[in-house]
């Protein structure tokens, strides 16, 4: 954070009477609350700053010593002065707590000096508790113990000018530029897992063998293991692992035999057993290319959407991982969750009808009007199903689908009012619209 930056906050919070409240709200970020305006300290490592956000933030409960500490000694507490520490880059907050029986005074120290950012709680210089508990220092920060002045520096700071702006303003524009920059390191981030996923996908896809192949295999194994029972009378042990052998059309042919083999009817047994497992893959091979070309697709999408994503929480639900018990049954489509809502789709036809089946009666079907693409549902658990979270539903399902940039209508209703006719294919009743509008 520049000390120009801070020097104007310490100039503009000088109105202030009291710190209602103080709270801290992320592993390094602290929202406070001074008089009727609220704000948020950020002492991340290396880009700690002051803003100003639209909403409340709040990624978990904090309940250590230290935020303990921090609520009895600090909410509600009278601001006396707030101070800078020269050309160093530190807030201090000079704070009184007047009781029945004694009347306190504190010091809220935030120090935003680069690396080593930390938020201390002092009483007469001696630390009360800190954020960061520093031993082995020039400048320890440990409990019950004086607490050394940071040196001045002993050069000038050369600083950028800071934005021309009014002081709100500028704590927003702080907000906005956290905002991009965490988004874009998401993206950055879930962007690199996809890839590895679309990679081995890749792999799958580029070492699918041929149907016809593995066919022409079998074929091969099972005519060896017929030729190998018709010699067997002219074959005498120890057992070779070549042989050659002519057929009765006089056409000879090179058998490798299984060098797991303990007799040659034992290798028969085995070529056979070859045979029908090659014969089995060439028949499902087809299966499988259309499974790995579907989950291929579904991915290439998925990053699509993370690459265009406004925000965090949109990243968070295209990215989340989903483990299953194991004595549930494996599912054969994607899921995802939003606000704690289970919403489900299918890649292609088999998992849209695996998914269909699954659904409970009151669960929630969607399905873009006129167009084919996925069926999805999400799980109601008999309970009503809040309209943000089945618009933003409607959204997923139009963003994976095969669909141009436009405006389209998606149908939903509960699964008891969807009839399956022809494979995927459905007929429904009582059904209410949403419309989205996808963008690219």
């Amino acid at each position: 954070m520049k000390l120009a930056a801070l020097q104007w906050v310490i100039c503009q919070w000088a109105k202030y009477q009291y710190l209602q409240h103080i709270k801290r709200v992320g592993d390094n970020l602290f929202a406070l609350q001074l008089d009727k305006d609220s704000y948020y300290i950020d002492l991340a490592r290396g880009r700690s700053t002051i803003f100003v956000a639209p909403t409340f933030l709040a990624t978990k409960t904090y309940q250590a010593p230290f935020d303990l500490t921090l609520a009895k000694l600090c909410n509600r507490a009278k601001i006396e002065k707030i101070e800078g520490d020269g050309q160093n880059r530190i807030l201090r907050l000079h704070l009184s707590q007047k009781g029945s029986y004694k009347h306190a005074r504190y010091i809220l120290q935030f120090e935003c000096t680069g690396r080593n950012t930390n938020a201390i709680l002092l009483r007469d210089n001696i630390v009360i508790d800190a954020l960061r508990h520093i031993k082995h220092s020039c400048r320890p920060v440990k409990i019950g113990a004086p607490l050394a002045p940071l040196p001045q520096p002993t050069q000038a700071l050369h600083e950028s000018p800071l934005p021309d702006m009014e002081f709100m303003e500028f704590l927003q524009h702080n907000y906005a530029q956290i905002m991009q920059q965490q988004l874009c390191n998401a993206q950055n981030n879930a962007m690199t897992q996809i890839d590895k996923k679309i990679a081995k996908v890749q792999d799958l896809i580029d070492t699918l063998q041929d149907s016809k192949e593995l066919a022409a295999k079998a074929t091969e194994l099972q005519a060896h293991a017929k030729l190998l029972l018709a010699k067997l009378h002219t074959l005498q042990p120890p057992i070779r692992h070549e042989l050659s052998l002519v057929d009765f059309l006089g056409l000879s042919h090179t058998l490798q035999i299984p060098e797991d083999a303990q007799s040659y009817s034992h290798a028969a047994q085995i070529l056979f057993a070859q045979a029908k497992k090659l014969t089995q893959r060439a028949q499902n091979t087809h299966i499988q290319a259309e499974f790995l070309a579907s989950k291929l697709d579904f991915l290439q999408r998925q990053k699509a959407l993370v690459g265009t994503a406004t925000n965090l929480a949109d990243i968070a639900i295209y990215t989340q991982q989903h483990t299953q018990k194991r004595k549930k049954k494996k599912e054969d489509y994607e899921s995802f969750f939003v606000c704690g809502v289970k919403i489900s789709f299918g890649k292609n036809q088999q998992e849209n009808i695996a998914l269909l089946h699954d659904a409970r009666a009151n669960d929630i079907w969607l399905h873009i009007r006129d167009i084919p693409s996925s069926h999805m549902i999400l799980r109601s658990f008999n309970k009503n199903v809040a309209l943000p979270i089945l618009q933003k539903a409607a959204e997923i399902l139009v963003g994976f689908a095969k669909t141009q940039a436009g405006n389209y209508e998606v149908d939903w209703t509960q699964r008891k009012f969807v009839k399956m006719t022809d494979g995927a294919c459905v007929q429904y009743a009582k059904y209410q619209t949403l419309v989205v509008k996808k963008e690219n």
